[in-house]
């Protein structure tokens, strides 16, 4: 593909498929995101894979993953972006590795910065959720998939982001703002220290309205020696306070 060379594929996803690569130039391994080509015939679908990669490419963040180049070859479109060795934190989550609370901490102090230069730029990620947060060996973090971000403000009336997190501002299509990743972020975090979601009702209409009528869970109710630091303001505290509309 051009200059890239595709070597074996990492994973596939509702709207794309992804590869690892190699820049034939560089001889440096790079990720491949292809948009799937069924979509790639839909004019909106190409339109928001082409923000997503000017958007991410854009940022400059030690907990963003970034994208070096876009290629449109075979009638659809390619996002480059830097390959990550580790684990997606819902891998780690299913695999049931117990994450210690200093672990716990850092991860969650490291979504915040780079949720933090996002908001900084405008831009609200919409679906902060654990297939989203990558850990590197060295336990740096990383978040990935802008796919359905936005700037602060919008009203989206389309139903994106994943329901499990989703705060209630998107689920009544008001406008957007950094809370909204809080809360997803302090659902993450619930599920982090607990080992489940808040919520398990899998009726999802259900699930909506849970979500807009009641407050997240106190999580020391499940896990009694939980340190303060956890349940403070900015982490699980600062989403169970702003969880009832």
């Amino acid at each position: 593909m051009g200059k890239y060379l595709i070597t074996d594929i990492i994973g596939r996803g509702g709207y794309s498929i992804v590869y690892k690569g190699i820049h034939s130039g560089l001889n440096m391994p790079v990720c491949v995101k292809m948009l799937k080509h069924d979509l790639a015939m839909d004019p909106d679908f190409q339109r928001n894979f082409r923000n997503e990669a000017r958007l991410i490419a854009s940022f400059d963040h030690p907990n963003i993953i970034r994208v070096y180049d876009i290629e449109e070859r075979f009638r659809t479109i390619f996002i480059i972006m830097e390959l990550l060795e580790g684990l997606a934190l819902s891998d780690l989550l299913k695999q049931g590795q117990n994450l210690s609370y200093g672990q716990i901490v850092s991860i969650l102090m490291q979504v915040c910065q780079g949720l933090s230069y996002a908001h900084s730029q405008g831009i609200i990620h919409q679906d902060i959720r654990p297939d989203n947060i990558f850990i590197l060996p060295n336990r740096q973090v990383k978040i990935l998939d802008f796919g359905v971000a936005a700037p602060v403000g919008s009203e989206i009336f389309d139903f994106i982001g994943t329901v499990y997190y989703m705060a209630p501002e998107q689920i009544n299509s008001d406008p957007i703002e950094p809370r909204t990743d809080l809360y997803a972020l302090g659902t993450t975090a619930y599920e982090m220290v607990v080992g489940k979601r808040p919520f398990s009702e899998d009726d999802l209409g259900a699930l909506m309205q849970i979500h807009l009528r009641e407050e997240i869970p106190d999580p020391k109710e499940a896990v009694s020696d939980i340190p303060q630091q956890l349940r403070q303001e900015r982490y699980i505290g600062g989403c169970r306070q702003r969880a009832t509309f």
